[in-house]
C-alpha cells in the first residue's frame, strides 16, 4: 500500500488540495492550500501511519481554524474508512 500511496504522492499538485477541499466545502486561501500541500508532501508517511496531529498543530497558527478543525475532521474519516488497507 505504501508503494501505491507514495505514487499518488508523487503526482500531487496543489490544484488537487484547492479540488478535494471544495469537494469538502472547504474554500482555502492561496497560502493554505500550500501549507496543507508541503505538509502531506514531506509528512504523507506519518499523517497516515502515525500522529498526525504531531503535524497539524506544527501548521495550525498557518492556516484558519475553520480548515484546521476540517482537516482534523477529515483525516479521521478517511483514516477510519481505510483502516483496513492500511
Amino acid at each position: 500500500m505504501n508503494y501505491i500511496i507514495s505514487k499518488y504522492i508523487e503526482k500531487l499538485k496543489v490544484d488537487d488540495i484547492y479540488k478535494f477541499a471544495k469537494k469538502n466545502d472547504v474554500y482555502l486561501t492561496n497560502n493554505e492550500a500550500n501549507v496543507i500541500f508541503k505538509t502531506i508532501k514531506n509528512h504523507w508517511n506519518d499523517l497516515i501511519f502515525n500522529d498526525y496531529k504531531v503535524y497539524l498543530k506544527k501548521i495550525k497558527n498557518e492556516i484558519s481554524n475553520p480548515v484546521y478543525l476540517k482537516l482534523e475532521e477529515l483525516i479521521e474519516i478517511y483514516k477510519e474508512k481505510y483502516k483496513d488497507y492500511l
